[in-house]
């Protein structure tokens, strides 16, 4: 199926040369698309004309596949494996490394010497793990669930990931979340894939809030004559909190300093019941 990044579907259409009935996930080179089905092999796709370039024999087998430049000394290859498993290969194919044991992925990815699983073996089936690539050690995993805008549904269940970087320097995580509805993709800035907990108001250095804000919105009621300088913070899961945002400034002055309103005119409106 293709669909546009805002999830539209466009159509439906059988690669040719495919010999798989279940295709479980696709990576992208930035020529060729790449598509793993489960068994020893993978496939070298070509979207436009809709057919098999290559077969490429693997050494064990490839539930999830995901591109990365960063593998084999720069040249590229992929991540692969099964539920339990991840290996590094080159481009042909070849076994380059053994990755971390992961607990029933569905998709991976590389980014930065982190490789990303989007899992469902854990209490919430739908939970994104990190592993350091080099030493394999488990750095962290976090539920979609402690994002405040996702709330997956019930029967919610992890899919496909990639890494997408943009020409504006932006790095971004997409997961494919399946649903009862059908599937969400969802778009994560890897700068904070941590899991953002909430917000901090600061007004002149204090904050004012007891808890972090759940959403991105603040109001309060001040009658004292001054200078408020606000600033926000995002803060994470784990604690940790980001640089405080750029001031916005409000002044509040004394009645007795302020202009009488002047030519103010009114005219009747139009009154719609509900």
């Amino acid at each position: 199926n293709q669909y546009t990044l805002d999830g539209t579907f466009v159509k439906s259409f059988t690669i040719k040369g495919c010999t798989s009935n279940a295709i479980r996930n696709l990576a992208f080179d930035g020529t060729h698309f790449y598509a793993a089905d489960t068994e020893s092999w993978i496939y070298r796709l070509d979207m436009e004309n809709q057919q098999v370039l290559d077969t490429i024999t693997i050494s064990e087998y490839a539930r999830h596949i995901n591109y990365s430049p960063e593998l084999n000394g720069g040249k590229g290859g992929f991540v692969m494996g099964d539920w339990t498993t991840s290996i590094y290969t080159d481009k042909a194919g070849a076994k380059i490394g053994d990755g971390p044991a992961l607990k029933g992925a569905s998709g991976t990815a590389i980014h930065n010497g982190v490789l990303y699983a989007f899992e469902q073996g854990h209490e919430d089936a739908y939970s994104l793990s990190c592993y350091d690539v080099a030493s394999g050690k488990h750095l962290r995993t976090i539920s979609l669930a402690d994002y405040v805008e996702i709330t997956p549904s019930a029967e919610a269940a992890a899919a496909g990931l990639s890494v997408f970087n943009l020409p504006d320097g932006l790095h971004l995580l997409a997961l494919a979340l399946q649903e009862g509805a059908g599937t969400r993709f969802i778009f994560l800035d890897l700068g904070s894939v941590l899991g953002l907990e909430g917000y901090n108001v600061y007004r002149n250095g204090e904050k004012v809030n007891t808890a972090p804000l759940k959403h991105r919105y603040f109001a309060e009621q001040l009658s004292t004559p001054g200078t408020y300088t606000y600033e926000v913070e995002t803060q994470l899961i784990d604690g940790t909190t980001s640089q405080r945002s750029i001031g916005a400034t409000i002044d509040i002055l004394d009645s007795g300093s302020c202009d009488v309103p002047a030519s103010v005119k009114a005219r009747p409106g139009v009154f719609a019941p509900y």
